[in-house]
């Protein structure tokens, strides 16, 4: 029988952290012991093998009830057929009940090393990434208290806008602990602010920065926001460089660096100022972005100002945040507020052949 996946000394930091944290009882689910090899090698092993897998686990951890979960399973088979097809493909996760918390382990060897973990985080390849500080121990044990800081929370409170509250609430209750080292913590409220639309569940950032912020606006309208971010600030670029629809994104694909140059001299021209809220989302994701990811890697050759959006959004650039006025860009810059004027040229870039890395799925 092969080794399960992963590191066994992490998975018990992890569980440890959980239990230490966690005001009721845990039932720890090991993804890794779903995996094919080790159930059976001679064939798929069917839900029926899990089931056992999962019976067993519950015997080891709570002998005094032995048999128990082989009840429940009985009654009702398809609640844990869901239980473990998302143990086997999300991370960790915790599913609160009035006496009983299930918590799933480190079920990805994103997991086991700092950089995966990030990289799960913000949708961004390993490849991108800059150091990431710190030590993965501390990564995990951040992770265990978030999970279990949901075992303490109403599972009845769950909705879209309010699973947005309960995770900055998990967040914060990992940052309150004391056992998580200031770098790890700021490395995780950065990865969090990066593209809020993608997961606008787990957009906690600018929560964590300010909790004030839940004094001026709703659950609801902080949901929102999140999850149209990237639609609404990519109108808002693309308005200021009156290149078409699409172009912001375009640049973003093209030339990175220069995109969030472009987005925070936007930011502080003040673009944004009609939507605050929005303004917070776009300055926490620039801000995440540029100091986790190594933007000139993602597209080397785009580092050249060549087309007509990425010299547009050099002049910008210039304008805003240095007061340099390119005086051959007369026709299309009025030196006075740095906007370009209308009635230039427009092309629908659309969003086919970008060269963002794709996203990849969030849980934690």
């Amino acid at each position: 029988m092969s080794e399960p996946l992963g590191n066994l000394n992490l998975q018990q930091i992890y569980r440890d952290a959980v239990d230490r944290a966690s005001n009721y009882p845990v039932f720890h689910i090991d993804p890794n012991s779903f995996a094919s090899e080790n159930i059976f090698s001679l064939y798929e092993p069917t839900f029926e093998d899990y089931f056992k897998v999962l019976e067993t686990d519950w015997n080891e951890q709570y002998p005094e009830r032995h048999g128990e979960l082989a009840a429940e399973i009985e009654a009702d088979p398809f609640k844990y057929t869901l239980l473990i097809d998302s143990a086997i493909k999300i991370g960790p996760f915790a599913a609160p009940d009035d006496e009983m918390c299930i918590v799933n382990g480190l079920s990805s060897e994103n997991f086991y090393q700092k950089e995966g973990l990030v990289s799960y985080v913000t949708g961004f390849h390993q490849d991108f990434l800059k150091p990431i500080p710190g030590e993965i121990t501390d990564y995990v044990t951040y992770i265990a208290y978030h999970e279990a800081q949901h075992c303490n929370q109403n599972p009845k409170l769950y909705s879209d806008a309010n699973v947005l509250v309960l995770e900055t609430d998990a967040d914060q209750f990992s940052l309150d602990s004391g056992d998580i080292p200031l770098e790890v913590e700021q490395t995780i409220v950065h990865s969090r602010s990066i593209n809020p639309s993608r997961d606008p569940t787990h957009a906690t950032a600018i929560q964590l920065e300010d909790s004030s912020i839940t004094e001026d606006y709703t659950a609801e309208e902080l949901y929102q926001t999140a999850q149209y971010s990237d639609i609404e600030i990519s109108m808002k670029l693309d308005a200021v460089l009156r290149q078409g629809y699409d172009s912001s994104k375009f640049l973003e694909s093209e030339n990175p660096p220069l995109y969030y140059q472009f987005l925070d001299a936007a930011i502080a021209a003040g673009e944004f100022d009609n939507h605050p809220l929005l303004r917070e989302y776009a300055d926490a994701h620039s801000t995440g972005t540029q100091a986790l990811i190594r933007l000139d890697e993602i597209n080397p050759e785009g580092k050249t100002v060549d087309t007509a959006i990425e010299q547009r959004a050099a002049i910008y650039v210039d304008c805003i945040l240095h007061q340099q006025y390119n005086t051959s860009a007369g026709e299309i810059l009025d030196a006075k507020d740095c906007s370009f004027a209308s009635g230039q040229e427009t092309k629908n870039y659309g969003s086919e052949g970008f060269k963002l890395p794709p996203p990849l799925h969030n849980n934690f």
